[in-house]
């Protein structure tokens, strides 16, 4: 079934306020998904956390545990150490002990 055929029985069956609200919603939604991408590329290039990022909102039990199973743990998880070198001129070592 084509996009255009569901939506031709949507207007049938439910009518056409439902079906512009159901389309204008659908539209919404993709640009709130591509801005929640972007918004979330931000936040992890400038290493931004907390209650109100959007990252927040999609760190989900399912979705931490996929990222602890897949992740590769041959540094033990020292790997933002780097970062800290280049981005912040901080000397790891200096700090960490």
């Amino acid at each position: 079934m084509s996009r255009l055929e569901k939506y031709r029985g949507h207007l049938r069956e439910r009518g056409f306020a439902w079906t512009a609200l159901y389309a204008l919603r659908m539209v919404g939604m993709k640009y709130v998904q591509l801005v929640d991408r972007l918004v979330v590329r931000i936040e992890q290039r400038r290493f931004i956390t907390g209650e109100d990022t959007v990252s927040a909102h999609y760190n989900s039990l399912v979705e931490n545990r996929h990222r602890w199973e897949v992740h590769d743990w041959s540094r033990l998880g020292e790997e933002w150490t780097d970062g800290a070198r280049i981005r912040k001129g901080l000397d790891p070592q200096e700090w960490k002990n």
